[in-house]
């Protein structure tokens, strides 16, 4: 009887030891994914971080491109109503 239960006590103690291997191995393969997926995460930040900027230059570069077309566009009004005046005085 006492052999059968040491029998038994080693089983358990084996099957222990296993499931803490494969428990292990588990764990190494949850830090691995979380590693890279923390590195990933870190470059998509560094990423968005560029991107923000880029944005932003881009943002700033359509305003002035908008004030010179809104220029040349005023200026071009004054042009046409420049020639207009005198097309009118020459009686056309």
């Amino acid at each position: 009887m006492q052999l059968e239960n040491f029998e038994k006590l080693t089983e358990k103690i084996t099957q222990f030891i296993d499931l803490l291997d494969r428990l292990k191995q588990e764990n190494s393969q949850i830090s691995s994914s979380f590693n890279q997926l923390s590195a990933k995460a870190y470059e998509l930040q560094e990423k968005e971080k560029t991107l923000v900027v880029q944005n932003g230059q881009l943002k700033d570069e359509l305003k002035k491109l908008e004030a010179k077309y809104k220029a040349k566009e005023q200026e071009m009004k004054k042009r046409i109503e420049t020639l207009l005046q005198k097309l009118n005085a020459l009686g056309v």
